[in-house]
C-alpha cells in the first residue's frame, strides 16, 4: 500500500507541475496578446493625435488669417423678421356719414373718428351733408364706407 500512494503522490505531483505549465503558458500568450492589443492601441493613439495637432495648426492658421472675416454688416434676427415697408401698404377707408333726420350725425361722426384716429389726414370735406375723409399719404389705397347711424 505504501507503493500505491507513493505512485499517487507522484502522478498527482506530475499532474499538477503540467497544469501550472499550462496555465503559465496561457498566461504568457494572455499576456503576449494584451500586449499587442495595447501597442496597437498606442500606435493608433499616437495617428490621431498627429491628425488632431495638424487640424489645430490649420485652423490656428485660418484663425490667423483676417482676410477669412466676413466685413460686412450680419442681419439681425429683427431685421430679417420685420415686414418691407413696400409691401405693407395701409388702406385707409373713405368714410361718408349720412345724417337721416338727425343733424348732429356729422358731428358725432367726426368726433369719434378724430378722436380715435392713428392715421394722418390730410383734410375733411362736407359735401351736402356726407363726410369724406381723404388720407394724406398718397401711396396708400383707398377704400369707401359709409356710415349710417343706427
Amino acid at each position: 500500500m505504501f507503493e500505491k500512494d507513493k505512485v499517487r503522490e507522484e502522478l498527482r505531483h506530475n499532474i499538477s507541475l503540467n497544469k501550472t505549465r499550462e496555465s503559465m503558458l496561457l498566461d504568457d500568450t494572455v499576456i503576449e496578446d494584451d500586449l499587442a492589443l495595447l501597442r496597437v492601441e498606442n500606435d493608433l493613439l499616437k495617428e490621431l493625435n498627429s491628425e488632431l495637432k495638424e487640424k489645430n495648426g490649420m485652423l490656428r492658421e485660418l484663425a490667423k488669417d483676417r482676410n477669412n472675416c466676413n466685413k460686412t454688416n450680419v442681419a439681425s434676427y429683427a431685421d430679417i423678421a420685420k415686414c418691407d415697408k413696400n409691401n405693407t401698404r395701409k388702406i385707409i377707408p373713405n368714410i361718408k356719414a349720412k345724417d337721416k333726420k338727425n343733424k348732429d350725425t356729422v358731428n358725432q361722426v367726426k368726433c369719434q373718428l378724430l378722436g380715435d384716429i392713428a392715421v394722418a389726414i390730410k383734410k375733411l370735406e362736407n359735401k351736402q351733408t356726407n363726410l369724406v375723409m381723404l388720407p394724406s399719404s398718397v401711396k396708400t389705397k383707398k377704400t369707401s364706407k359709409e356710415l349710417r347711424p343706427c
